[in-house]
């Protein structure tokens, strides 16, 4: 969706299963993203949003990051 929306940043998946979520953008569009992420994705549970304003290197894209994925990978090792 960040992508549709031309929004910049990141997201990152934790094994705790919570989502850490850094969006650049216009208004507009960073309130549309808001209200998807307050909907989720299909199969997940929104509990809580917190929201704060924060200046950050601005990316030229949305980058995944998925720790899930690293720590059963270490666990294999």
């Amino acid at each position: 969706m960040a992508e549709r929306l031309g929004i910049f940043g990141l997201v990152k998946y934790s094994p705790d299963h919570s989502v850490f979520i850094e969006a650049s953008g216009n208004e507009k569009t960073l309130d549309q993203f808001i209200g998807f992420c307050r909907l989720g994705c299909i199969g997940s549970q929104v509990e809580n949003i917190s929201l704060s304003e924060a200046i950050f290197p601005q990316n030229q894209t949305f980058e995944i990051i998925d720790e899930t994925q690293e720590i059963s990978v270490n666990n294999n090792i």
